[in-house]
């Protein structure tokens, strides 16, 4: 059968490149963006320049070292850990994790 058909392959390659072609693109025109028609938007536009403020107030100078040392330690001395007036028993402890 290929023998009644001479050149059937190159047509068919011939077809195959013709057909699987792609078409060209129509040529269009830019698009109008609304970039190009509307004003800059305000992220874009300069920041305007801040108002002028009161001034603030000096901080207070540093105190010395010897005055930050000079503190009573009293507060200190009263967070002091204190060992509980009773001590429960290791089986007492159990009961009450079983109970609930």
């Amino acid at each position: 059968m290929a023998l009644a058909w001479p050149g059937l392959a190159a047509l068919l390659s011939l077809l195959a490149v013709w057909l699987g072609a792609p078409t060209p693109a129509p040529e269009v025109p830019p698009r109008l963006t609304a970039g190009s028609l509307t004003p800059p938007l305000p992220e874009l536009r300069p920041a305007p320049q801040p108002a002028p403020s009161v001034p603030l107030p000096a901080a207070p100078p540093p105190e010395p070292l010897w005055l930050a040392r000079a503190r009573p330690l009293t507060l200190w001395r009263a967070a002091q850990w204190q060992a509980p007036c009773w001590r429960p028993q290791l089986a007492m402890l159990g009961r009450w994790q079983l109970e609930g």
